[in-house]
């Protein structure tokens, strides 16, 4: 199922046999489900653990059929993901939903996210470290590292603890399955030095400047 989705939740009534069920409530979204079944039919779908009882009682004494149990359950989930999930015949869609950070695509990624990260945790060491980085840059601002303007920059740094594997995968999808000429960092922490040549690179060959700083935190700047 599509990622992101509202919850979406219907009872049916049907019948199996001679069996009647009704007010069987189906619910698509909103929940985490298991990598392991994937790509078995009802996927990111929840039904009542009664009715599963039921129709296990059924079978058993011989109301009802497995296999007509499977045709009727097979339509009503069907029905559901048709209404819940808008690209439920788009495969490449449905690749995407029931990735777990693990598809052949991410493994292609997965060098590459680890350095984006890596740089990701140096900035963010740096961030909060204001006695040897006493500068946050942004844009063309600069900013005191400690101005209220720059004060949660801190936070993008996601650190986590990498030995957690279901986190980082999680990321690792994140980061394949979107645009990631949008994946940039949008601040840098500095010392004097690289204040020095951050403005440098923003002067003009008149003298001109293309950087100003932070009227809040007014940060001496070259």
């Amino acid at each position: 199922m599509a990622e992101d989705k509202p919850v979406f939740s219907t009872g049916y009534d049907f019948q199996i046999g001679s069996q009647r069920f009704e007010n069987v409530h189906v619910t698509c979204g909103g929940q985490h489900f298991g990598k392991e079944r994937r790509w078995r039919d009802g996927w990111g779908l929840m039904i009542e653990a009664s009715i599963v009882f039921e129709l296990l009682d059924g079978i058993e004494d011989g109301a009802l059929t497995a296999s007509a149990a499977r045709d009727v359950l097979g339509q009503v989930t069907r029905h559901v993901i048709e209404h819940c999930d808008r690209q439920h015949d788009n495969e490449e869609a449905q690749a995407v939903a029931r990735c777990f950070g693990d598809c052949d695509d991410c493994k292609q990624t997965e060098a590459e996210f680890i350095r984006y990260d890596t740089a990701k945790r140096d900035r963010a060491e740096k961030t909060r470290n204001h006695e040897k980085y006493p500068y946050i840059v942004t844009g063309r601002l600069a900013h005191a590292a400690d101005c209220r303007h720059v004060a949660d920059v801190a936070r993008y740094a996601g650190v986590y603890d990498r030995s957690n594997e279901e986190r980082f995968r999680a990321l690792l999808k994140q980061y394949t399955h979107r645009d990631k000429s949008l994946i940039e960092f949008d601040h840098e922490p500095l010392d004097w030095g690289g204040l020095e040549r951050w403005a440098e690179g923003r002067t003009g060959p008149q003298g001109g400047r293309y950087y100003r700083a932070c009227k809040v935190c007014q940060p001496q700047i070259p």
